[in-house]
């Protein structure tokens, strides 16, 4: 499942780049030339009540999509390495199993829980090393579900606060407005 996970995370990473107008990263991260100025303008109109329409992310979505990403990549990360050290997995499983194989065999010898195919002291400090990683990345379990909450509850407040379809568009991709989006491209 983790693997299917890193492939679909990848998949979105390369999206940013060959997607289209609105799922590139210009579009995404929250960076970029007058975005402080859209930030602002955003939070202005949340105060004030008045719904602010982007065709794309808010530039408060865009900080949301960022920290979420970032997230997932280190889920991802630290999901590889605990395969790699307990199983011997892909892609890091074979460094880990050259590290910790028994003097005489070969990497590929190497069993997971298998105590005779390991050399002791070598696998105790690699375990030593994958005991903060599990730590790491059963916390980021814990964030990513803080997230959805978060993620739902901004979706459900935005809804109802200012109208429109964010729902759904997010099933069909296409939002209706009552005025103009700020990020409407040229034409």
């Amino acid at each position: 499942m983790g693997y299917v996970f890193a492939l679909n995370l990848i998949w979105r990473l390369v999206w940013g780049f060959v997607g289209g107008p609105y799922a590139r990263w210009r579009s995404i991260l929250p960076f970029g030339p007058g975005y402080g100025a859209e930030l602002k303008a955003e939070l202005t109109a949340w105060a004030g009540d008045r719904p602010v329409n982007y065709i794309g992310h808010t530039p408060l979505g865009r900080i949301a999509v960022t920290i979420i990403l970032l997230v997932l990549l280190a889920q991802s990360a630290t999901g590889l390495i605990l395969a790699g050290t307990d199983v011997y997995l892909p892609p890091l499983g074979k460094y880990f199993a050259e590290q910790v194989k028994a003097d005489g065999l070969t990497f590929d010898q190497v069993k997971p829980y298998a105590p005779a195919t390991v050399n002791a002291e070598a696998y105790k400090q690699m375990r030593a090393f994958r005991g903060p990683v599990a730590e790491i990345h059963e916390t980021l379990f814990w964030v990513i579900l803080g997230l959805i909450a978060l993620h739902v509850l901004a979706v459900v407040t935005t809804e109802l606060r200012h109208g429109g379809t964010l729902v759904s568009a997010m099933i069909t991709g296409r939002k209706a407005f009552r005025s103009a989006p700020r990020d409407l491209p040229p034409r």
